[in-house]
Parts: structure tokens; sequence; C-alpha cells
């Protein structure tokens, strides 16, 4: 088992709806992918915690790393 945490700042335009979408999609995807973790928000910050097979937590995460919903990405 691999586990990873990051942070990140949400972009201004990312609004409360679409990241209520973001949420579905992600569990579905990590469902399929049999990750499991955390994702919290708030006041525009992102805090997560991925784990699951370090190849596809790393692929997931080199995703997220491009993903411009967000910034100022940081592994804790």
């Amino acid at each position: 088992m691999f586990c990873l945490v990051y942070k990140s700042t949400a972009s201004p335009s990312f609004t409360k709806s679409q990241i209520t979408e973001m949420l579905e999609k992600a569990q579905r995807f990590n469902q399929e992918s049999k990750i499991t973790g955390c994702l919290l928000y708030y006041h525009g910050e992102f805090l997560q915690y991925l784990e699951g097979n370090q190849i596809k937590v790393r692929s997931l995460f080199d995703r997220i790393k491009t993903d411009p919903r967000h910034t100022n990405i940081e592994v804790l």
C-alpha cells in the first residue's frame, strides 16, 4: 500500500458545483482503480490523501498536477 498527501490552492474560477462534479468523477475513477483516500476543501484550499497501488497513485497524481483548476501543489 502506497500513500500520498498533497495540498493545493483552488483556482478562483473553480466553482462549488464544479468541485462537486470533479468529486463524483474522481469517486468513480478511484473505485475502478482501487484507489482510496479523502479530499478536503476549505476556503479555497484542497488537502488530499490518496492510497493504493504505487504505480496507480503516482499516475493519478501526475494527472492531478496538470489540472488547471488548482495551483501551488505541494506534496506533504
